[in-house]
Formats: structure tokens, sequence, C-alpha cells
């Protein structure tokens, strides 16, 4: 598979989601038996949620695979699939301003820059809890990594050249250029 064709299914559970109490996990699920299925507990600073614990999960599965030809990475968040399909480039020409969990998704951006051109990342969508057994067992390790007593480490260095980078000056309105400084004081 390195150097080919990987898929990889992913998801992200958050148990008291929107509490104080919240712990959030990403899974990985590849196959049976698989040694790279991984139940990954996301902890602070990253905010607790089924969203991040999703978005820790495909950065992951990218970073992982940095040398695999093609990756397709299945899902059943639109939230994580808008992202990478959608947003990522308008997000990153704006600074990220005002963009939620803008630290993580900084570095899942920075995983996206570092892969063009050498790895294709192919998302594709599944619905959620409808008997899709990947999905289904991503699931369970997203639920595992969430009940972990210890946090793991996850690798945000990505997100540090793409905050070097900053924004596209014609691409700022006067609003946004306000939020961007009060966020970097």
């Amino acid at each position: 598979e390195e150097g080919g064709e990987v898929t990889v299914y992913t998801d992200g559970s958050c148990h008291d989601n929107g509490s104080t109490t919240a712990k959030c996990g990403g899974g990985l699920w590849y196959r049976v038996d698989d040694q790279r299925n991984m139940a990954i507990r996301v902890g602070p600073p990253i905010p607790q949620s089924n969203n991040t614990g999703e978005v820790v999960a495909v950065m992951k599965a990218i970073q992982l695979h940095r040398d695999t030809r093609t990756i397709e990475i299945v899902s059943d968040s639109q939230y994580t699939i808008d992202i990478i399909t959608k947003h990522a480039k308008r997000w990153l020409d704006v600074g990220l301003a005002g963009v939620k969990n803008k630290q993580l998704i900084r570095a899942l951006i920075g995983e996206l820059a570092m892969s063009e051109n050498k790895v294709e990342i192919a998302m594709r969508k599944v619905k959620g809890h409808s008997g899709d057994a990947g999905n289904d067992r991503a699931d369970a390790m997203a639920n595992e990594g969430a009940r972990k007593p210890n946090a793991d480490e996850i690798d945000l260095s990505t997100g540090e050249a793409v905050k070097a980078i900053g924004a596209k000056v014609a691409e700022i309105s006067q609003a946004m250029a306000y939020t961007l400084i009060k966020e970097r004081k």
C-alpha cells in the first residue's frame, strides 16, 4: 500500500460534548486486525468536540501516508470534508480570520499543502450510523479514543508554516483586517 493507494475510514467522537468535562477522540479504521487502526485521545488545548476529533483523525491519516500516492479518506463529517474541499484555500487567503479551531485547522491546511503535488487526497462521504461497517468501526475507535485516560500527542507543527504565510492582503476586507489584528495581540 505504501507508494500505492490506501483507504481509511475516520471518525470523531465527544463524550459530554459542550460541557467543561467533554473528552473527545478520533478514530482511524483500515480493516480487521490492521495494526494501523487507531484510537486517538484529543486533549487540550485543542477544543473538545466531535468535529475536532474528526479533524484530528483526518489529519493523522494524512500524516501517516505522506509517501502514499493516493489516500481515500472516508468520513461521515460534512464539516471536515467541506474544510478540505471548499474552505481551505479561501480561509488561508484571509489568514483564517474568524475561523473556529484555528490552531487545528491551520495544521490540517499545512498537511494538505505539504501533500500537494505528492499525494492525491480523495474524500468520500458516508452517512453516519447507517450500517457502513468501516464507518461504524471508525466510530468505535473514536469512542475508544475519547475514553482513554491520557491525551495522545497531536502533531500541529505544519500549522506554524501556514501561520508564517499569513493572509493575502488583497483578499482582506477592513473588518477582517481588524479581526486579524485583534487575534494577533
